[in-house]
Protein backbone atom coordinates (compact mmCIF):
# COMPACT_ATOMS: atom_id res chain seq x y z
CA UNK A 1 0.00 0.00 0.00
CA UNK A 2 1.27 3.49 -1.11
CA UNK A 3 0.17 6.22 0.74
CA UNK A 4 0.68 10.08 -0.32
CA UNK A 5 -0.07 13.50 0.53
CA UNK A 6 -1.72 16.71 -1.63
CA UNK A 7 -2.13 19.89 -0.30
CA UNK A 8 -4.34 20.93 -3.61
CA UNK A 9 -5.97 17.56 -2.99
CA UNK A 10 -7.01 19.08 0.66
CA UNK A 11 -8.00 21.92 -0.83
CA UNK A 12 -10.46 20.29 -3.45
CA UNK A 13 -11.72 17.84 -0.50
CA UNK A 14 -12.30 20.96 2.14
CA UNK A 15 -14.10 23.12 -0.72
CA UNK A 16 -16.44 20.09 -1.89
CA UNK A 17 -17.37 19.33 1.81
CA UNK A 18 -18.16 23.03 2.66
CA UNK A 19 -20.42 23.15 0.31
CA UNK A 20 -22.03 19.47 1.34
CA UNK A 21 -21.73 20.25 5.06
CA UNK A 22 -24.01 23.55 3.68
CA UNK A 23 -26.26 21.57 1.94
CA UNK A 24 -26.70 19.80 4.90
CA UNK A 25 -27.44 23.06 6.76
CA UNK A 26 -30.59 23.65 4.16
CA UNK A 27 -32.03 20.42 4.22
CA UNK A 28 -31.75 20.33 7.97
CA UNK A 29 -33.72 24.02 7.68
CA UNK A 30 -36.23 23.08 5.32
CA UNK A 31 -36.99 19.21 5.03
CA UNK A 32 -37.32 15.89 6.96
CA UNK A 33 -33.68 14.44 6.33
CA UNK A 34 -35.52 10.73 6.77
CA UNK A 35 -37.20 11.60 3.60
CA UNK A 36 -34.15 11.68 1.56
CA UNK A 37 -31.82 8.78 0.73
CA UNK A 38 -28.59 8.49 2.23
CA UNK A 39 -24.89 7.22 0.47
CA UNK A 40 -21.68 7.22 0.80
CA UNK A 41 -21.32 10.37 -0.32
CA UNK A 42 -24.43 11.84 0.37
CA UNK A 43 -25.03 15.12 2.63
CA UNK A 44 -26.57 13.41 4.85
CA UNK A 45 -23.40 11.59 6.40
CA UNK A 46 -23.30 14.61 8.12
CA UNK A 47 -26.40 14.87 10.04
CA UNK A 48 -27.25 12.59 13.02
CA UNK A 49 -30.92 11.39 14.33
CA UNK A 50 -31.04 12.23 18.04
CA UNK A 51 -34.16 10.80 19.87
CA UNK A 52 -35.11 12.62 23.01
CA UNK A 53 -37.97 10.74 25.15
CA UNK A 54 -39.08 12.07 28.84
CA UNK A 55 -39.94 8.71 30.84
CA UNK A 56 -42.16 6.33 29.37
CA UNK A 57 -43.31 8.69 26.59
CA UNK A 58 -42.87 8.57 22.49
CA UNK A 59 -39.27 9.73 21.45
CA UNK A 60 -39.17 13.05 19.64
CA UNK A 61 -36.73 12.47 16.95
CA UNK A 62 -34.01 15.55 15.62
CA UNK A 63 -31.59 15.76 13.59
CA UNK A 64 -28.66 18.00 14.28
CA UNK A 65 -25.31 18.26 12.25
CA UNK A 66 -22.30 15.90 13.43
CA UNK A 67 -19.44 17.53 13.70
CA UNK A 68 -17.84 14.74 14.71
CA UNK A 69 -18.26 13.35 11.72
CA UNK A 70 -16.85 16.37 9.89
CA UNK A 71 -14.08 16.73 11.85
CA UNK A 72 -13.02 12.75 11.60
CA UNK A 73 -13.48 13.49 7.55
CA UNK A 74 -11.25 15.75 7.46
CA UNK A 75 -8.16 14.29 9.22
CA UNK A 76 -8.15 12.23 5.90
CA UNK A 77 -8.09 15.33 3.37
CA UNK A 78 -5.34 15.34 0.75
CA UNK A 79 -4.47 11.78 1.86
CA UNK A 80 -4.20 9.26 -1.17
CA UNK A 81 -3.85 5.30 -0.73
CA UNK A 82 -2.96 3.25 -3.76
CA UNK A 83 -3.35 -0.71 -2.84
CA UNK A 84 -1.45 -3.05 -5.56
CA UNK A 85 -0.44 -5.99 -6.08
CA UNK A 86 2.49 -4.58 -8.80
CA UNK A 87 5.57 -5.19 -8.07
CA UNK A 88 6.96 -2.07 -10.41
CA UNK A 89 8.51 0.82 -8.75
CA UNK A 90 7.02 3.13 -7.06
CA UNK A 91 7.39 6.03 -8.61
CA UNK A 92 5.96 4.48 -11.50
CA UNK A 93 3.19 3.55 -9.94
CA UNK A 94 2.21 6.91 -8.62
CA UNK A 95 2.76 8.20 -11.97
CA UNK A 96 -0.09 5.96 -13.21
CA UNK A 97 -2.09 6.91 -10.43
CA UNK A 98 -1.68 10.51 -10.82
CA UNK A 99 -2.42 9.83 -14.61
CA UNK A 100 -5.67 8.15 -13.77
CA UNK A 101 -6.59 10.84 -11.50
CA UNK A 102 -5.85 13.87 -13.75
CA UNK A 103 -7.95 12.14 -16.78
CA UNK A 104 -11.07 11.97 -14.10
CA UNK A 105 -10.47 15.15 -12.79
CA UNK A 106 -10.63 16.86 -16.50
CA UNK A 107 -14.05 15.05 -17.01
CA UNK A 108 -15.27 16.06 -13.29
CA UNK A 109 -14.32 20.29 -14.83
CA UNK A 110 -15.90 19.38 -18.12
CA UNK A 111 -19.24 18.29 -16.47
CA UNK A 112 -19.44 20.56 -13.59
CA UNK A 113 -18.28 23.72 -14.98
CA UNK A 114 -18.41 23.46 -18.33
CA UNK A 115 -21.99 22.00 -19.02
CA UNK A 116 -20.21 18.84 -20.56
CA UNK A 117 -23.73 17.07 -19.59
CA UNK A 118 -26.36 16.94 -20.35
CA UNK A 119 -26.13 17.18 -23.77
CA UNK A 120 -29.79 18.43 -24.98
CA UNK A 121 -28.65 18.82 -28.62
CA UNK A 122 -29.32 15.81 -31.01
CA UNK A 123 -27.59 16.77 -34.16
CA UNK A 124 -24.10 15.24 -34.60
CA UNK A 125 -22.64 18.13 -36.09
CA UNK A 126 -23.84 19.86 -32.36
CA UNK A 127 -22.79 17.82 -30.50
CA UNK A 128 -19.52 17.57 -31.50
CA UNK A 129 -19.26 21.31 -31.59
CA UNK A 130 -20.44 21.44 -27.88
CA UNK A 131 -17.59 18.93 -26.75
CA UNK A 132 -15.28 21.23 -29.29
CA UNK A 133 -15.80 24.17 -27.22
CA UNK A 134 -15.50 21.80 -23.71
CA UNK A 135 -11.96 20.57 -24.90
CA UNK A 136 -10.77 23.98 -25.90
CA UNK A 137 -12.05 25.36 -22.40
CA UNK A 138 -10.19 22.59 -20.89
CA UNK A 139 -7.25 23.24 -22.83
CA UNK A 140 -7.21 27.01 -21.91
CA UNK A 141 -7.82 26.49 -18.04
CA UNK A 142 -4.94 23.75 -17.80
CA UNK A 143 -2.49 25.80 -19.71
CA UNK A 144 -3.03 28.93 -17.18
CA UNK A 145 -2.75 26.64 -14.52
CA UNK A 146 0.72 25.38 -15.94
CA UNK A 147 1.96 29.15 -16.29
CA UNK A 148 0.77 29.75 -12.99
CA UNK A 149 2.56 26.93 -11.38
CA UNK A 150 5.89 27.77 -13.16
CA UNK A 151 5.61 30.94 -11.69
CA UNK A 152 4.84 29.31 -8.31
CA UNK A 153 1.37 30.69 -7.86
CA UNK A 154 -1.01 27.83 -6.18
CA UNK A 155 -4.54 27.97 -7.52
CA UNK A 156 -7.68 25.86 -7.48
CA UNK A 157 -9.16 25.04 -10.38
CA UNK A 158 -12.37 26.53 -8.76
CA UNK A 159 -10.51 29.75 -8.22
CA UNK A 160 -9.05 30.09 -11.20
CA UNK A 161 -12.76 29.28 -12.95
CA UNK A 162 -14.37 32.20 -10.49
CA UNK A 163 -11.25 34.25 -11.54
CA UNK A 164 -12.26 33.49 -15.42
CA UNK A 165 -15.72 34.33 -15.32
CA UNK A 166 -15.26 37.45 -13.47
CA UNK A 167 -12.88 38.53 -15.94
CA UNK A 168 -13.35 40.53 -18.87
CA UNK A 169 -11.06 38.90 -21.56
CA UNK A 170 -9.92 40.94 -24.68
CA UNK A 171 -7.66 39.75 -27.94
CA UNK A 172 -4.24 40.89 -25.88
CA UNK A 173 -5.01 37.89 -23.79
CA UNK A 174 -4.76 35.17 -25.56
CA UNK A 175 -0.97 35.38 -26.66
CA UNK A 176 0.12 35.91 -23.22
CA UNK A 177 -1.46 32.33 -22.32
CA UNK A 178 0.06 30.41 -24.96
CA UNK A 179 3.57 32.29 -25.51
CA UNK A 180 6.15 30.09 -26.39
CA UNK A 181 3.59 27.31 -27.21
CA UNK A 182 3.01 25.73 -31.05
CA UNK A 183 -0.82 26.17 -30.86
CA UNK A 184 -0.49 29.84 -32.12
Amino acid sequence: MLITFSRKMMEYQRAVRRSQVERAKKLLENNDPEEIKKGPNDVKRFMKRVAKTKSGEKATVTYELDEAKIAEEEKYDGYYAVATNLDDPVKDILAISHKRYQIEDCFRIMKTNFSGRPVNHRLPDRIRALFLICDTSLLVLRRMEAKLDEQGTHVTTQDLITTLKNMNVTKEVIPFIFKGSHLF
